[in-house]
């Protein structure tokens, strides 16, 4: 059993669910829904600021621009296609197709189907924080200089 906090300041930011926006409450999921994000910063090596800076995060600044004048209400999930993985392209362009990442990529492809789950508008959809262990053991051996 999870006791569920209340959130005092209600907003969209990357780490921030869009359920905590439209309704002051964090849950498991929308912990969830920020280690997604927090996937695409360790997979990138560099801190969000440095991340949304670079040419590769304009769609994610552009997105974050949109959403400050987005009624609580009407706050939106992060669209995972917007994320631009080191190694991997773009989700959902030519970056990683059925196969996984594209060709020489140091990513692995179930890391960026992973984050794409975390990511899911709809908190029910969203894996647990034990699949999402789960998952990252199963992983651990396809990240570059590993299980070699």
């Amino acid at each position: 059993m999870f006791l569920m906090r209340f959130c005092s300041r209600r907003r969209s930011g990357l780490y921030v669910a869009p359920e905590v926006v439209r309704y002051g409450r964090c849950t498991p999921a929308s912990d969830v829904y920020a280690y997604g994000v927090l996937l695409w910063e360790v997979a990138a090596g560099v801190p969000l600021p440095e991340l949304l800076s670079q040419p590769e995060g304009g769609a994610v600044r552009s997105w974050l621009a949109q959403q400050a004048f987005v009624p609580p209400e009407e706050a939106a999930a992060l669209p995972a296609e917007l994320l631009a993985w080191p190694g991997a392209g773009q989700l959902g362009s030519g970056g990683r197709g059925a196969e996984g990442p594209a060709e020489g990529a140091c990513l692995p492809a179930a890391c960026v189907a992973l984050a794409e789950q975390c990511l899911q508008a709809d908190p029910r959809a969203r894996p647990s924080f034990e699949e999402v262990c789960a998952r990252l053991e199963e992983m651990a051996g396809e990240w570059p200089g590993q299980g070699q």
